[in-house]
């Protein structure tokens, strides 16, 4: 206690005279620096608290909101890490002796920091909603680093320069300041629009083709009929799941036998490409609707997956059964035609189970963290 309170008053008495000291030697110059950091600290704060944040989510926003997540929510948690971070540099820059300087590097920052946004265009592939690179391998030569620390050499020279004129400076702050808040807007309403055109969609789909929706709850019973004494056709296909983790899955958790019970796991298998739009036909649709046959045939993209996805609810339909069809790959944007029979219905499942809730908040998270 003593040891906080003295600590305490000797910060109290360190900030009343740098005050009094600064209030004595006050100089027109600085208060035009002052007034150009603050434009300075806000363009920072907002690039790396918004711009960024938003650049991800706005790549696809349907993801972040898929794990029961806000995507704002993501966005305004990091802005406000960043604007905590912009509270502890305006510290740093009050008690500088050295302003001039510290405004020179900070304005080269945002400079470099715009340049590097707009200008960098390695392909570092699909960012996954838990902020993972799917398939990142690249690695910065020495060549890359040093021609990056040139660029910024060179931004901080131009930059010294430029600060003989005070003015020009402000001038150019304020500009990158306004660029960095017209970026957040623009990524803003992206991320909103993207939103509410899939939300019309789907009501407008779900419209048409009378959709069932079926939202599971605690307590539910089940959420699709299936009969007790005739014969049962249950296909589960779990997109990125490789079979031959099936026994070692087992050995961790013995209870998935148990539940699975009377399935067959096909472990022996082979994906047809590298990700579900290009595998994903094949699965459903067989060997006729392989990327190489696919190709062969006439139509639009949409047509295709449309009736690859159409097979084994066709079949079945055919075959007497009543056929539940739900969460097919890119349904949104798949034409498919299955729905004009009277015994095909589509359903929207949401299971909530324990597993399903600690990784969404593990998930959650992570993005914050």
């Amino acid at each position: 206690m003593y040891w906080t309170c003295n600590n305490l008053i000797s910060l109290i008495k360190i900030v009343y005279l740098k005050f009094r000291k600064k209030k004595e030697k006050k100089l027109v110059d600085n208060t035009e620096i002052d007034i150009i950091y603050k434009w300075l600290i806000i363009a920072v704060v907002t690039f790396v608290g918004i711009v960024i944040p938003s650049l991800v989510v706005a790549s696809s926003p349907l993801d972040f909101r898929g794990i029961n997540y806000n995507q704002f929510t993501f966005i305004i948690s990091t802005f406000i890490v960043f604007l905590g971070a912009g509270i502890w540099i305006s510290i740093i820059y009050y008690f500088s002796e050295h302003k001039k300087v510290f405004v020179i590097t900070l304005f080269s920052i945002c400079v470099y920091m715009l340049i590097n946004h707009l200008f960098y265009f390695n392909n570092f592939g699909i960012i996954t909603i838990k902020l993972f690179y799917e398939s990142y391998q690249y690695e910065f030569e020495l060549k890359e680093v040093l021609i990056n620390i040139g660029y910024f050499i060179l931004i901080l020279i131009i930059t010294i320069l430029l600060s003989k004129r005070v003015k020009i400076l402000s001038l150019l702050s304020k500009s990158l300041c306004f660029v960095f808040i017209a970026l957040s807007l623009f990524n803003t309403i992206s991320i909103q629009s993207t939103i509410y055109k899939n939300d019309i969609e789907t009501k407008n789909r779900r419209e048409k083709l009378g959709e069932e929706v079926y939202v599971r709850s605690d307590g539910s019973t089940s959420v699709v009929n299936i009969s007790k004494k005739g014969q049962n056709v249950i296909m589960i296909c779990l997109d990125r799941f490789i079979a031959r983790y099936y026994p070692y899955a087992v050995e961790v958790v013995p209870k998935i036998k148990e539940q699975f019970e009377g399935f067959t796991v096909y472990q022996n298998t082979l994906s047809f490409g590298p990700n579900t739009f290009s595998a994903g036909p094949a699965m459903y649709g067989g060997y006729d609707y392989i990327v190489y046959e696919m190709n062969k045939r006439e139509g639009t993209v949409k047509e295709k997956l449309g009736e690859a996805y159409s097979v084994m609810p066709k079949l079945l339909a055919d075959e007497g059964y009543n056929v539940t069809i739900t969460d097919i790959p890119y349904e949104s944007t798949t034409d498919l035609s299955y729905a004009t029979y009277s015994n095909v219905k589509r359903s929207e499942i949401k299971p909530k189970s324990e597993l399903i809730e600690d990784n969404i908040v593990e998930t959650k998270n992570r993005i914050k963290r």
